[in-house]
């Protein structure tokens, strides 16, 4: 098994992210769509990616680069003997930027404000899958070094706070923990959650309070709201559309959430009210995990099968509310 202790030096990430040299390994790959004559519209950024299990929370935006967490040992019939692995797609090009045999179930990414990457990485499962990790890596900027920022039990859900501490949503435990931007421990802000409440996706809102999706194993598709004196239910679409995985908000306070099993995207005002979309803009699909790039593109991991032909990230163009 790979020490987990050691760094690891990718060459390819020895300039950085904006210097990536990028090569064109995926089917189709599209430029979101821009004038939709203001109509929801869908338009194929990656098709096929993998994922193991349908679940592939892992999306996050850097520049105008869009990352992409791809969770199964096998590509559509090319075999990725290295297991799970992160790829960057941009300007219609793509490239795996994780080494060979490091993950074993990435389930979420996301950035700091100097652009590091964090990789959360679970419960490894599938036939020839590197072993469990249940750490959080983060993968530096510049010069790719690539360091174990914590270890948690399962982890699912990667968010930032406004000063730099990291809150890691632990499936395994039914816990929100948060760290400092050095990787000190600081405690945890949510615990002892329920079978039925367990945390997925995690996300922060402008005044650093903390929203939950509580997956669950059973009817669960609540948002929880944990502010410093109170935990509320901020949402609700149980039991008819349960199964809430990736959440992540807008510029102007909306927050939305991808119902995996519910075939829906919830879009959230700060007022608690909603607006529920099919789960692939233009018609159901299993919706996962959610990006936004601040220009009013949604991005979203789906399923296929329904909207798309294969697993695929879509962007979807007129969800966001124009303010």
């Amino acid at each position: 098994m790979q020490d987990l202790k050691k760094t690891a030096t990718p060459s390819f990430l020895a300039f950085g992210f904006s210097a990536l040299a990028l090569v064109l390994t995926t089917p189709a790959v599209a430029q979101p769509a821009r004038d939709c004559n203001n109509r929801l519209c869908e338009s194929v950024v990656a098709e096929p990616i993998s994922l193991y299990g349908g679940q592939a929370e892992g999306l996050a935006i850097w520049g105008k680069m869009l990352f992409v967490a791809e969770n199964v040992n096998n590509n559509w019939g090319s075999a990725v003997p290295q297991g799970p692995f992160v790829q960057a797609v941009s300007e219609g090009h793509s490239t795996r930027i994780t080494p060979p045999g490091l993950l074993g179930d990435v389930t979420a990414l996301a950035f700091d404000s100097d652009g590091n990457l964090y990789i959360a990485d679970g419960n490894g499962t599938a036939v020839g899958q590197p072993p469990c990790r249940n750490v959080v890596w983060k993968i530096a900027r510049g010069v790719g070094t690539v360091t174990v920022f914590a270890s948690v039990n399962n982890p699912t859900g990667l968010a930032f706070d406004s000063v730099g501490n990291l809150y890691v949503a632990s499936f395994g435990d039914g816990a929100v923990y948060k760290y400092s931007p050095t990787g000190q421990f600081l405690g945890s802000p949510l615990g002892n959650l329920t079978r039925k409440t367990l945390p997925y996706g995690i996300a922060i809102d402008a005044d650093d309070n903390l929203y939950v999706a509580a997956y669950g194993t059973g009817a669960g598709g609540a948002i929880l709201k944990v502010t410093p004196s109170s935990v509320t239910v901020f949402a609700n679409l149980a039991p008819d559309h349960d199964g809430v995985s990736s959440l992540v908000f807008d510029q102007y306070g909306n927050l939305y959430a991808s119902y995996y099993n519910g075939l829906k995207i919830l879009r959230v005002a700060p007022d608690g009210s909603y607006v529920i979309f099919p789960g692939g803009g233009v018609a159901d699909d299993a919706a996962n995990g959610l990006a936004y790039d601040g220009h009013g593109n949604l991005y979203v991991s789906v399923n296929g099968g329904r909207t798309t032909t294969y697993p695929a990230v879509v962007a979807l163009r007129g969800l966001v509310p124009t303010q």
